[in-house]
């Protein structure tokens, strides 16, 4: 019996403490399981409990591994989230910048006004929800004002619109500032006394304002103009800024432009003042011009009657007004019925008919010159009168000299119409045989222009004599 009771005693004791045990395990793994990291529980009596708590605490390790890659996992989704959106804001600036890239060189390539407004108004309107684009442009100290409006541009001439100081444009080019706003109808105290307003009268909503310039030099201004607030944003208005800079560019090309092919221009005419148009194109696309013979030509000389004489006479001022007189007609004269003028020698004018391009007329052309400048001196001569001679033939044209280079002709032709200039008489055209033949028809039909009156062989040097004949229209 005693034995019994010791031995109930003993289990009940060792019940105790395995109750006991299993209550601060469960308290340890409750623990455990609540905290964000999973604590070894240390039990190492070899019975079922030590091998719960074995197990427990090797699924506690792998717990605890996996939460540390989830940790990095989260991690690294989160870094590749933010990198993947500044790729995107990347993408979308380089895209940004190279759309502006391009809408800079196209619009800077343009030369002329209306070419650059045309292009600057399509990149805006295909950019921007707007009403209007305004635009000031100075040039030569003169403002020009530009509307566009339904994707028409129009030059603006209306006095009252150009000298209003509350234009935007006006404000924004006279006080050198940009202007934003967004809502126009509540802010634009902040700048202008009225409100501000479209072409047509409108009152604008959202206005954004730019003013430009190239080289420090101030040449414009442009305004964007919606009739609803909060049309634009800080984006636009940087875009905006992108695009007057280029039109500032672009301007300053087109003016640079202007002014060069001003220049082209006034060195191409005197540069035919000196050649033959089709000599003058060869030269500018060569740099050379060869001499050429031409077999059918008609040369003719002026000379004024008593020219020393006269001219000491005559203060240098008025010899010179009087001879650029005469010779301003005589050019007119020359352009009038195709005659290409070589030179003045002194008081000697010399012309040629037939080159460079070949004129089957030649010799009616010429003569009919000749008899307008006859006419001219009869009435506008002053204390002057003309010598003239033609000659008929062929000639060697060419240009001669690298400095102050000139066009002229030579051969015998040349030589035979000064000698029939120095065997005329004052207020007459001396012709030779020859042309005389072209005139008349003997070489083709009669002409039923000019009249000719045979003088006989005269003598010409090293020629012995010749036939020379006075010729004047047919009345």
């Amino acid at each position: 019996m005693g034995i019994s009771i010791i031995a109930a005693m003993f289990i009940f004791w060792k019940f105790f403490i395995l109750n006991k045990q299993v209550s601060e395990l469960r308290a340890k793994t409750d623990f455990a399981l609540q905290s964000d990291t999973l604590i070894k529980i240390e039990y190492t009596i070899e019975n079922d409990l030590g091998k719960i708590a074995d197990n427990f605490n090797s699924l506690g390790s792998r717990y605890t591994g996996q939460l540390s890659q989830l940790g990095e996992y989260a991690n690294m989704h989160k870094e590749h989230s933010e990198l993947s959106g500044k790729m995107q804001n990347i993408e979308t600036s380089f895209s940004q910048i190279s759309l502006i890239t391009d809408i800079g060189k196209d619009i800077t390539s343009s030369l002329g006004l209306n070419q650059i407004l045309s292009k600057v108004f399509k990149y805006i309107y295909s950019s921007m929800t707007i009403d209007e684009v305004h635009l000031l442009v100075e040039k030569n100290e003169n403002r020009y004002y530009y509307v566009i409006r339904d994707k028409n541009v129009q030059l603006v001439t209306h006095a009252e619109w150009i000298n209003n100081p509350d234009n935007v444009l006006n404000w924004t080019f006279v006080n050198h500032k940009e202007l934003f706003l967004s809502d126009a109808k509540a802010n634009y105290e902040q700048y202008v006394f009225n409100p501000i307003t479209l072409f047509d009268n409108r009152e604008a909503g959202s206005v954004l304002s730019i003013p430009f310039g190239f080289n420090t030099k101030q040449t414009g201004s442009i305004a964007i103009l919606s009739k609803k607030e909060g049309a634009f944003d800080p984006y636009q208005l940087d875009f905006v800024r992108s695009i007057a800079s280029y039109i500032a560019v672009a301007i300053d090309n087109s003016n640079l432009f202007e002014a060069l092919d001003s220049e082209r221009l006034k060195s191409e005419s005197l540069l035919l003042n000196i050649l033959p148009s089709d000599v003058a194109t060869e030269l500018k696309q060569t740099g050379k011009s060869e001499a050429k013979l031409y077999g059918n030509v008609s040369v003719l000389f002026t000379d004024f009657v008593n020219f020393t004489g006269i001219s000491e006479q005559m203060s240098p001022t008025e010899l010179v007004q009087e001879i650029h007189k005469n010779f301003t007609a005589f050019d007119a004269i020359m352009e009038k019925h195709g005659v290409e003028k070589i030179k003045t020698i002194g008081d000697a004018y010399l012309a040629v008919c037939g080159l460079p391009n070949e004129i089957p007329d030649h010799a009616q052309r010429i003569t009919k010159a000749a008899l307008e400048i006859q006419a001219f001196m009869l009435t506008n001569g002053g204390k002057f009168q003309v010598r003239i001679g033609i000659h008929s033939g062929q000639v060697v044209a060419g240009i001669v000299g690298v400095k102050k280079f000139a066009y002229d002709i030579w051969g015998d032709t040349v030589n035979m119409a000064n000698r029939m200039e120095a065997n005329s008489e004052p207020g007459k055209i001396n012709i030779s045989q020859a042309t005389y033949e072209l005139l008349t028809g003997t070489e083709g039909s009669r002409s039923a222009e000019f009249t000719c009156e045979y003088r006989g062989k005269k003598k010409k040097k090293n020629k012995g004599e010749v036939d020379m004949y006075f010729v004047k229209k047919k009345v």
